[in-house]
């Protein structure tokens, strides 16, 4: 049975057959894992050739993890590497997403803390104090998330360079090509730069001399 969602695993990225496993399923296959080839395997959670690898569901990393335990296992590293990018990728999603939905929820928090605060019938004094306190709590988890969502869209953009530079360390072709293309914009770049014109011009008159 595993030996045809192996097949699958092929030709599709593994990516129905490890959302339709469970951790626990997946941790059943240890008694003959020693027996399963991974060779050329290469898993994933979107469909081949979809651009955007982006997922809300939290699930998927905790599959994606419960499968590199068994290619840590088997001593498959570069399957093991393969899935922590995966799981990486797939961690960004989530985070963000719950991010955004603590911000959403925090309007209908403080207005609950609010009506529960004024439920209580406390005295005037005591009741505006807890408002106020619970105001500033609201305004201060804000900031926070608001400081996390900015720091998580800034590791975003700079996992989406490591991607688009070497493909998270995968490939060597691709930041040869970019050294290559950043020589002549270097020299280009130097050639113009006022040090240069400076250095060119005293050059020209020591050769006047």
């Amino acid at each position: 049975m595993f030996t045809r969602r192996l097949t699958h695993i092929r030709d599709v990225a593994a990516t129905k057959k490890i959302q339709s496993q469970t951790p626990a399923h997946l941790h059943t296959l240890k008694r003959g894992v020693s027996n399963c080839d991974f060779t050329g395997a290469h898993i994933g959670f979107v469909p081949p050739g979809k651009r955007l690898h982006w997922t809300y569901d939290g699930l998927i990393p905790v599959r994606l993890r419960a499968f590199r335990k068994i290619a840590e296992e088997t001593k498959n590293h570069d399957l093991e590497r393969g899935l922590y990018i995966e799981e990486r990728k797939a961690e960004r999603g989530v985070y963000w997403h719950q991010l955004v939905e603590e911000l959403k929820r925090a309007p209908e928090e403080l207005k609950k803390q609010i009506e529960d605060i004024n439920t209580q019938k406390k005295d005037a004094w005591t009741e505006w104090r807890l408002q106020v306190g619970a105001r500033n709590a609201h305004r201060l988890g804000i900031a926070i998330n608001g400081v996390l969502l900015a720091v998580h869209g800034l590791w975003i953009v700079l996992m989406f360079l490591y991607w688009a530079l070497s493909n998270y360390g995968r490939n060597f072709v691709l930041p040869s090509i970019w050294l290559g293309l950043s020589v002549p914009f270097f020299l280009l770049a130097l050639s113009r730069s006022p040090c240069a014109a400076h250095a060119r011009g005293r050059f020209s008159q020591r050769g006047k001399i």
